[in-house]
């Protein structure tokens, strides 16, 4: 699918729509949810460029949604205004790539949930409308680079807040992204620009992340063999890095932080083999 120098926009939904009008808003799904997928039965999907744009003066539903997908590449696009809800919201996916594309201005209501931008999840539960009764009820997601794009003015860049220690996301590649004014939301404790939760053996890289209302990186529980390394940090109200209960990281090197208004790196509960290397 490429719909380079194209702009998509969702009709403005007001409280006044009816309820079953409210999937407008969801732009670009994979297959059909109401089939009973087990696996990655979907292959092969290539999403480039394009302008979407999310019209609508209520919660809004994600703007992309896949699931059951092996080999997603999503390139160039530009993803904005999402309401109360991520851009774009994976499960149960395998060898994905998500580059050089923008993700800017979430629109969050006072006192809801801090959606991250991308989010990594489980079909597991009530994922979307997807049918998750299927064979294999807890998928995470596998194999998944995203590189090369920028967000600005989200309140969560790149995480997870739904995982399984049995079926744990893996091979989580983050690198070489710009994170600009991850602003705060109101009655929210912490924003975050990447959120690993319950991720092994993921990667976080040459990432710069400036001006964010809470902590740049936070790990947290039963994530392992994460490594993280020559970021360029600045401009946090929190911490720089934080490791949380439950954590283990392989190693913590060669990064930079400034103007952390807490610690540079704050570790609680967890476990690191090597810190080495930091400028702070």
């Amino acid at each position: 699918l490429d719909l380079t120098g194209c702009t998509i926009t969702t009709k403005d939904l007001t409280d006044s729509t009816p309820n079953d009008n409210t999937k407008i808003n969801k732009l670009l799904i994979s297959g059909n949810p109401e089939d009973d997928y087990s696996g990655y039965e979907l292959k092969n999907i290539t999403v480039k460029g394009g302008t979407w744009n999310v019209k609508s003066s209520i919660a809004a539903h994600p703007i992309f949604q896949f699931a059951h997908v092996q080999n997603l590449n999503i390139k160039n696009v530009t993803l904005l205004n999402g309401y109360d809800n991520h851009f774009i919201e994976m499960a149960a996916v395998k060898d994905v790539t998500i580059s050089g594309s923008t993700f800017s201005n979430m629109r969050v209501s006072d006192g809801t949930y801090a959606r991250e931008t991308i989010q990594l999840d489980i079909n597991s539960g009530n994922f979307g409308d997807y049918n998750t009764t299927g064979k294999n009820p807890a998928i995470g997601c596998k194999n998944v680079e995203i590189k090369k794009c920028t967000f600005k003015n989200v309140v969560q860049g790149i995480g997870s807040h739904t995982s399984s220690a049995t079926y744990p996301h893996s091979g989580i590649s983050i690198h070489d992204n710009t994170f600009t004014n991850i602003k705060k939301t109101t009655n929210y404790y912490e924003n975050i620009a990447v959120h690993p939760y319950q991720w092994k053996d993921s990667k976080i890289y040459k990432n710069t992340i400036n001006a964010v209302a809470g902590t740049a990186i936070v790990v947290t529980a039963n994530n392992t063999g994460t490594k993280i390394y020559s970021n360029t940090i600045s401009n946090v109200t929190k911490c720089g890095v934080s490791l949380r209960t439950g954590a283990s990281c392989e190693s913590i090197r060669n990064n930079v932080i400034n103007n952390s208004a807490t610690e540079g790196i704050y570790i609680s509960g967890a476990s690191v083999i090597n810190i080495s290397g930091w400028a702070v």
